[in-house]
């Protein structure tokens, strides 16, 4: 019995170790990276840049990700276009319900759909 055990948590803890070792690598290859982009050895691009020079074929989802949040950047104007995408008011865009940077879906925001309103009126 105590053989089983002790090997679980002898399990236990080398997946553990393995996780560790994991994060670390990953929180190694993002201080690189932004040192990297700090330095200027890579240049970070924006949405439309990014859309612009894809290769990904116009079926993917990929593709329509890449050219809303080219929309997104396009029509906030550039600059801190992440903060101004997350608290966009235009409630009547066609992008508005799938554009990028929202809050988690778990959260709710302030801003009902249309739907969902309608469906408080009739209830």
């Amino acid at each position: 019995m105590q053989n089983r055990e002790h090997s679980g948590s002898k399990e236990r803890s080398e997946k553990f170790d393995i996780d560790n070792v994991r994060l670390e690598n990953l929180a190694k290859g993002r201080r690189i990276r932004r040192e990297q982009i700090l330095s200027g050895k890579i240049t970070r691009k924006n949405p439309m840049e990014r859309f612009m020079d894809t290769d990904v074929p116009i079926t993917s989802l990929k593709y329509y990700k890449l050219a809303v949040a080219a929309n997104c950047f396009d029509c906030n104007g550039g600059e801190e276009y992440i903060t101004r995408t997350r608290e966009c008011p235009v409630v009547k865009c066609a992008f508005f319900w799938v554009r990028p940077y929202q809050e988690k879906k778990e959260e709710k925001s302030a801003v009902t759909s249309p739907a969902q309103n309608k469906k408080e009126q009739i209830i």
